[in-house]
């Protein structure tokens, strides 16, 4: 009974991508300084047989904190780009002895959606103003991608070599 998804499963043919952000809420400040249940996990049903259902990976906090990937899915919808497999998600570490006064540090992360692994994540900052408490993750035209918080516009882009 620790368990919820509000609004961000991805769904591609026979898989799904699920993410735990029980805990959420929106009250200021509470929300930034209490951690939510950690989980993300990707789920696969039997083509066959429709009620059977296995999973085939799946991050809970003791496996984050064994390799050293404190990240936590948020409330935020994650997003699977289908050409490469890379889930795009906004995630959170509440380890820092700050957090609790400061809030979770946050992040934008690339998670591979075939095993799970962290590739990169990208600080955003800490606390509330660095929170995406709605909406999605974005992509322009020219794959620069863009995250909205509760204070900023954030565009994180590939510079030319």
């Amino acid at each position: 009974m620790r368990s919820v998804d509000e609004a961000s499963f991805i769904g591609v043919r026979d898989s799904l991508i699920v993410e735990n952000n029980f805990g959420h809420t929106v009250v200021i400040p509470e929300s930034q300084l209490i951690e939510t249940e950690p989980g993300f996990s990707l789920l696969m049903i039997d083509s066959e047989n429709r009620f059977q259902v296995s999973q085939v990976w799946n991050y809970e906090w003791q496996s984050m904190l064994a390799m050293s990937m404190l990240a936590m899915s948020m409330l935020a919808m994650s997003m699977l780009a289908r050409e490469s497999g890379i889930i795009f998600a906004h995630t959170a570490d509440w380890s820092s002895d700050a957090s609790s006064t400061q809030g979770g540090m946050y992040y934008v992360s690339a998670i591979d959606s075939w095993d799970g692994r962290v590739i990169w994540r990208v600080p955003l900052g800490r606390g509330w103003k660095s929170a995406h408490e709605y909406g999605g993750i974005y992509f322009d035209h020219d794959n620069h991608l863009y995250i909205g918080t509760n204070a900023y516009l954030i565009s994180i882009q590939n510079a030319p070599l």
